[in-house]
């Protein structure tokens, strides 16, 4: 009996202690980091779910601030973009623009801007569709990469010298995706 009492009191204290927990919550942006030359019109978009696909449209300003000419690469008016998800502390990419070769280009002068849409359209991983994504995404911080952003242009490949990433990448933002 003078057992019972100590081992019944640690009893209920652990059973207060291990109950249930309830996952984090996804992290969010809500202050926007102006440093980036690409900006989004929004901190939070949200993907549309179809049967086998996945898509948003996202407005984007470029303000060039490089110091010399920026050429945005495109093909019939859309970018080569990719979608990178935040996953701790590392960008994995998740989603790419697939787009034709051809040399059509958006000459921004510095001190210039231009504003586009970028819609980012996939099947789902499973889908078999060409344009999908990589990855099953879920809701949280991703940024949008633009591979072909040039600070000088020639019509042949190559077709001119990259800029340097820090001046391809656009602002962080929250991307809430809906449960399948």
């Amino acid at each position: 009996m003078k057992y019972l009492l100590p081992i019944l009191a640690v009893a209920l204290l652990s059973a207060c202690q291990d109950g249930p927990t309830t996952p984090a919550p996804p992290p969010v942006v809500t202050v926007r980091d102006s440093t980036p030359l690409f900006q989004t019109d929004s901190l939070v978009y949200t993907l549309a779910r179809g049967n086998l696909t996945l898509e948003t449209s996202v407005g984007i300003t470029l303000r060039n601030r490089t110091g010399g000419p920026a050429y945005l690469l495109n093909c019939g008016g859309a970018a080569a973009a990719v979608l990178e998800h935040l996953a701790g502390d590392t960008w994995v990419p998740v989603w790419y623009a697939i787009i034709g070769a051809c040399p059509g280009q958006l000459f921004v002068p510095d001190g210039g801007e231009v504003r586009y849409t970028q819609r980012i359209f996939g099947g789902t991983p499973e889908s078999g569709l060409g344009e999908k994504f990589l990855t099953d995404v879920e809701t949280g911080v991703y940024r949008l990469v633009f591979p072909r952003v040039l600070r000088s242009f020639q019509p042949q490949l190559p077709f001119g010298e990259p800029l340097p990433l820090e001046a391809r990448v656009s602002n962080r933002f929250t991307l809430l995706v809906p449960a399948k």
